[in-house]
């Protein structure tokens, strides 16, 4: 009964009071501090008196859309007509800033077509089991290696990727075809939304067997693949496979020629 007779002090105490009044007077003196430097400086130091210039910070227009802030959509091309509709950037909603506008493009048949091609890219990196669902962590490889190939080449990634995208995908596949009983294997033309596909993730496939066990990183072999996927080198993974898969429907045409013109001669 005792203990509940004391009365307890205010919470406003002496010492209190005084840190409020310190904080205060702190943030006065820092305020009236920054009215006296001039605009477009900074304060580094109070005490010593020193100005540092701040660095100018890049101004991104309203009208004007690049992915990360930086690579503009603007002078894109498709020197391939056939892959004009496949390799989305013309309309607006493609024109992204960041590769990650969570759509549902499974829904419905051809609805990936709509997709940015740089996030297909993204989503093919998220393979294999321990990255799938790592989105963020693709978008910072792509940056990575969309910040080489600028570095290497001088030119827009963006570019430098489409042009990657067009040459990768085969243009003639082999497929298995069943006459009386007997299974062939008959040339045909690859369409433009699989060579799309086949293309990007051919670049993918490679660049994650070339970094694997290996000292280099996963954004450096992806930049390698893209650029020589670009210029058509043989050092691509997805090149290779191109040459290989064409190769393989040429022969299989030329022997079902002849296996026609063999069957009218009788």
């Amino acid at each position: 009964f005792f203990f509940l007779m004391i009365r307890r002090p205010p919470r406003s105490t002496q010492g209190v009071s005084s840190a409020a009044s310190d904080v205060y007077k702190r943030q006065v003196s820092t305020q009236s501090t920054w009215d006296f430097i001039k605009p477009g400086y900074s304060m580094v130091d109070v005490k010593k008196g020193e100005e540092v210039k701040e660095e100018p910070k890049p101004e991104i227009s309203v009208s004007e859309q690049k992915l990360f802030g930086k690579w503009s959509y603007a002078d894109l091309k498709t020197e391939d007509k056939s892959l004009e509709g496949y390799i989305s950037f013309q309309q607006m909603k493609s024109k992204v800033f960041v590769p990650h506008t969570a759509g549902r493009y499974q829904q419905r048949g051809f609805r990936k077509v709509i997709c940015p091609f740089v996030e297909r890219l993204v989503n093919s990196m998220m393979m294999h089991g321990r990255n799938a669902g790592k989105k963020l962590m693709a978008i910072k490889i792509v940056k990575q290696a969309f910040e080489i190939i600028n570095l290497m080449t001088g030119d827009n990634p963006l570019q430098v990727l489409v042009k990657a995208i067009e040459n990768g995908g085969a243009r003639e596949d082999s497929t298995r075809i069943q006459v009386g009983g007997v299974i062939k294997r008959q040339a045909v033309d690859v369409g433009p939304l699989r060579r799309v596909n086949a293309s990007i993730y051919m670049m993918c496939f490679g660049a994650r067997e070339a970094t694997f066990r290996k000292i280099k990183t996963i954004s450096e072999c992806l930049a390698e693949e893209i650029m020589n996927c670009a210029k058509n080198s043989v050092n691509s993974y997805a090149i290779r496979k191109k040459d290989e898969t064409e190769r393989l429907a040429k022969s299989n045409r030329q022997i079902f020629i002849s296996q026609k013109q063999s069957m009218n001669s009788d």
